[in-house]
């Protein structure tokens, strides 16, 4: 049945039901249109978050990619560093102290009597 034939026999037995069924089919339809709204703004929103989350992601890989590529920068700046000690601890004696290098003998000059 069509909702105008339903309306019209409906007005006949009760005007009181008929203006009732109006205006609960008038609202039936203004929640019908305000879900169908709420549903898109959340499909927007969850696209939104989801492009978001990606982002999100990606900017977590790129700081890890830094990450990488700064401890293999320390490691090598270790190697080196290591490499320069050993050089400085080849020149050392054996026992760990530097080697002292007296300068060449000095003539004081002597007070004139």
């Amino acid at each position: 049945m069509e909702w105008t034939a339903l309306f019209t026999d409906v007005l006949k037995l009760s005007p009181f039901v008929a203006a009732l069924l109006y205006f609960l089919m008038t609202v039936w339809n203004t929640m019908r249109a305000t879900q169908d709204a709420l549903f898109t703004s959340m499909k927007e929103n969850q696209a939104q978050g989801l492009q978001m989350q990606e982002k999100h992601i990606m900017a977590q890989n790129n700081s890890a990619d830094a990450n990488r590529q700064l401890a293999s920068a320390i490691g090598d700046l270790k190697d080196h560093l290591s490499d320069k000690l050993d050089e400085v601890k080849s020149t050392l004696p054996r026992n760990g102290s530097p080697v002292r290098r007296t300068p060449a003998s000095v003539e004081i000059p002597k007070a004139a009597a």
